[in-house]
């Protein structure tokens, strides 16, 4: 079952405006929209911060996703932050690269109690995700992504992990959702999970807000059908 559909990358040229219609038009589909922040903040992908305050001051749901030097931050000053504006934190880190330690996570976890963390599940990190398990921690989930956000689509999607909710990602675009979304429910077996693209919903490098509808119209449609709606 579908629980959310996170849209990430939006930039400093994105119409808030249209995806707050989109919000509305599709009020039925949990959307997230994920913002990326961190030490490549002068590429299109890294909005400025006052995009930022206006994504999360008019969008329902916002996550951030914390890249290179903000991660460094939050695992060496986690007071730092306070995540008030955003609904959940996604670490994007490679843990053999830093050393990251289970006990350290689980930590930062502790001091965001109403924050949902997401990890990348990738070989990377498969060793410190499990470890996590030992510390009994509730609010975080995994992400299988092997792509990080550069559009390589998966060959073969991996069934959910038992002790934690999963979202996919890898590929995903408005060009093959319509075909990889039933085989990712079909893994899933009834169970929650999340779809979350970045690479595959830009054009020229750019949020492309074209694409994150034509993603929502293939979600609505098996909905559609469902309910009788034209």
């Amino acid at each position: 079952m579908l629980k959310r559909v996170t849209f990430t990358g939006l930039d400093d040229e994105t119409d808030i405006d249209h995806l707050l219609a989109l919000e509305k038009k599709y009020s039925h589909i949990n959307i997230e929209w994920g913002i990326l922040l961190g030490s490549k903040a002068r590429t299109p992908r890294f909005p400025t911060s006052i995009k930022v305050s206006e994504a999360t001051l008019k969008l329902k749901s916002c996550s951030v996703h914390l890249c290179g030097n903000a991660f460094d931050t939050l695992i060496n000053n986690p007071y730092l932050y306070s995540f008030a504006c955003f609904d959940r934190i996604q670490l994007n880190f490679n843990a053999q690269e830093k050393s990251i330690k289970a006990i350290t996570l689980s930590s930062i976890f502790k001091m965001f109690p109403k924050h949902e963390f997401v990890l990348q599940y990738n070989k990377s990190n498969q060793e410190t995700i499990e470890y996590l398990t030992k510390y009994k921690n509730t609010n975080w989930s995994v992400l299988f992504d092997s792509s990080g956000g550069r559009g390589i689509s998966v060959v073969e999607w991996p069934k959910p992990l038992d002790y934690v909710e999963c979202s996919y990602a890898g590929g995903l675009g408005p060009h093959n959702l319509g075909i990889e979304l039933p085989i990712i429910s079909a893994i899933t077996n009834g169970s929650p999970f999340g779809i979350d693209m970045e690479g595959n919903i830009r054009t020229n490098d750019r949020f492309d807000v074209n694409k994150v509808e034509q993603v929502l119209e293939i979600i609505n449609e098996p909905i559609k059908r469902k309910q009788n709606l034209p």
